[in-house]
């Protein structure tokens, strides 16, 4: 059998395409509504939507409108996802996180916080 390095390329494009991401954006205004969630922080509540989530064997996210973040990635190696919360862009400490807490309202996907 005669070696074809181009038949390995191929075999891994093809393979790779497998891994790509799939996200759905709310804002976008397509016929799904956006689930409605309340988050709390403490004894603070906010009635919010999620705005987008994005998933792939790699990672998850989901991103709310009022500046919440969830960032999950799969590839540490150890067997679990490691995950960080930030809000405004800002990083929520383990310690801080773990005073979050979620709902679902309305609509089809579970509040992933935190």
């Amino acid at each position: 059998m005669q070696f074809k390095p181009w038949l390995i390329a191929a075999s891994f494009c093809l393979v790779s395409q497998a891994a790509v991401a799939g996200c759905y954006d709310y804002t976008e205004g397509g016929s799904v509504a956006a689930p409605v969630v309340e988050i709390c922080y403490k004894d603070v509540c906010d009635i919010t939507t999620l705005d987008a989530v994005c998933s792939s064997a790699a990672y998850h996210i989901e991103t709310y409108a009022i500046g919440w973040v969830k960032h999950c990635d799969f590839t540490t190696g150890q067997g679990e996802a490691t995950c960080n919360i930030t809000w405004e862009g800002r990083p929520v400490a383990a310690d801080r996180a773990q005073f979050l807490s979620c709902r679902t309202i309305s609509g089809d996907m579970e509040c992933g916080l935190p």
